[in-house]
């Protein structure tokens, strides 16, 4: 229920998340064992992307297909189910 940002220009508006009652932080500089959901990501990212590949030759087919398998990767911290599935279910519960 909340989410930890670098603090990057980009997350400048990170309060309209509290209208769907989400915390917000920030890590300190140099602290990314602060936001250990990111770096995951991150990890995962690196199975489809390694460090040094030049993201500009990929084409957006390719990376849609790395974005579908990385949302239906099941995860444990989901009760291994995919974010895909999580997502779908949070919006449902939403609409009822």
């Amino acid at each position: 229920k909340s989410i930890t940002f670098d603090n990057g220009k980009e997350f400048a508006k990170h309060s309209v998340l509290r209208v769907m009652k989400t915390e917000t932080y920030f890590c300190d500089a140099y602290a990314s064992w602060q936001k250990g959901g990111v770096e995951n990501v991150n990890k995962i990212l690196r199975w489809f992307l390694p460090k040094n590949m030049p993201l500009n030759d990929l084409t957006e087919d390719q990376l849609d297909r790395i974005e579908t398998k990385i949302n239906n990767l099941p995860r444990k911290c989901l009760g291994f189910r995919s974010a895909a599935e999580a997502f779908g279910a949070e919006i449902v519960a939403l609409q009822t």
